[in-house]
């Protein structure tokens, strides 16, 4: 104790009075200190810095000083101000609590807390492996064998169900989209989509569905591995067999996403034709072979970029290029299946150009023009 200090203490005979004496004279504004705390718990904001739970602690901390000064905050009350006071990321979990009839205590909220920061710390470290859209080099004409044609843009608001990636070949740029650019299209607020929204599925609740469907495949049919079928939300050509496969090259830096995000390998790229039931054939360039796939799948923009235009009813979808009708797509299990046959190298043909005609004994037309009926 310094002079000055031991000078301003009234001095008194007995220890405990001295002492009293010199608490009075340190004792701080008890309504300064409350004002202290409770401005902590009403106006203290989570900055991002240090963990959640750190944050929750310190709020409960300065509860638990107001409780002892008689200033009572109940759990309830305190756990509204914990929500109030975490960042604009956790406005999903906040909306959770809302709609919930559950009240959840200063323990639950913190493992709730916590669960959600390690969420999107995985989310953050995903980032640079999402990929919404895939632009190839540019061929020079479209029979040019291993020449790739840039895909068709699509709206933005639609994600593309295939795309593929590679790390190391030139041929093939790769365009990332940022988490902090991405906007759901019904809260309106950044950093997730509408699938993902916990106001979105809370809305759907309420009109009696629970579930939200992307797209739907009947898992408890076979499917032919020689079947085709016709997809819009595909930007690739994709083949599951190699039966009439024409292979142009080996990768293995090649992924697939497919609609829920599962990624898959391809093997290798190549050309398929496919023999429709009218006669023509059909190319498919730059057609990927991936093994794991359910479908051979082909891409309706790579078709629009072969000058083919696609037409459909509730019977068929049918293909014309040049004003001349080409093959027909019916509807099976909610998807279109193409009517055509795999065609080899194999096979007799009396002309070999894709833009023409075929002789094939099963073609309709063909026997119709040769019975005179032209």
């Amino acid at each position: 104790m310094t002079d000055t200090v031991r000078g301003g203490i009234k001095k008194s005979a007995l220890a405990k009075d001295y002492l009293q004496t010199i608490e009075n004279k340190f004792k701080e504004s008890e309504k300064a200190e409350i004002a202290q705390y409770m401005s902590l718990l009403t106006s203290y904001k989570f900055e991002g810095g240090g963990s959640i739970r750190d944050h929750i602690l310190k709020m409960t901390d300065a509860a638990e000083k107001l409780n002892s000064m008689e200033v009572n905050i109940g759990e309830k009350q305190l756990v509204f101000m914990i929500l109030q006071a975490l960042p604009l990321k956790f406005s999903q979990l906040k909306v959770s609590y809302n709609t919930q009839d559950k009240t959840w205590t200063v323990d639950e909220l913190i493992a709730q807390c916590v669960q959600e920061e390690n969420r999107q710390k995985q989310e953050k470290g995903k980032e640079s492996e999402i990929v919404n859209f895939v632009q190839v080099a540019k061929g020079k004409k479209e029979s040019n064998v291993g020449k790739f044609s840039k895909p068709q843009s699509y709206d933005k608001s639609v994600m593309p169900a295939k795309s593929f990636n590679s790390s190391k070949s030139n041929k093939f740029k790769v365009r990332t989209k940022s988490v902090e650019k991405i906007r759901c299209h019904h809260c309106k607020t950044k950093g997730h989509y509408r699938k993902d929204c916990e106001i979105f599925k809370e809305w759907l609740r309420s009109k009696g569905r629970t579930d939200v469907y992307v797209c739907e495949e009947t898992n408890l049919v076979d499917i032919p591995t020689n079947s085709w079928w016709f997809d819009t939300g595909a930007s690739v050509h994709i083949t599951n067999t190699l039966h009439g496969f024409k292979e142009q090259k080996k990768t293995n830096s090649f992924n697939v996403f497919v609609g829920e995000g599962t990624k898959v390998s391809v093997e290798s790229i190549g050309t398929v034709k496919l023999r429709l039931d009218t006669g023509f054939t059909m190319q498919l360039n730059d057609v990927l072979y991936v093994p794991k796939m359910r479908r051979n799948l082909v891409s309706a923009s790579k078709l629009v970029k072969q000058k083919y235009v696609f037409v459909g009813d509730d019977e068929c979808v049918k293909f014309f290029k040049r004003g001349s009708l080409h093959g027909k797509a019916f509807q099976h299990d909610h998807l279109w299946k193409i009517q055509c046959n795999v065609e080899f190298e194999d096979l007799h043909v009396l002309n070999t150009a894709t833009k023409r005609m075929h002789a094939s004994d099963q073609s309709l037309i063909l026997w119709h023009k040769r019975l005179g009926h032209i």
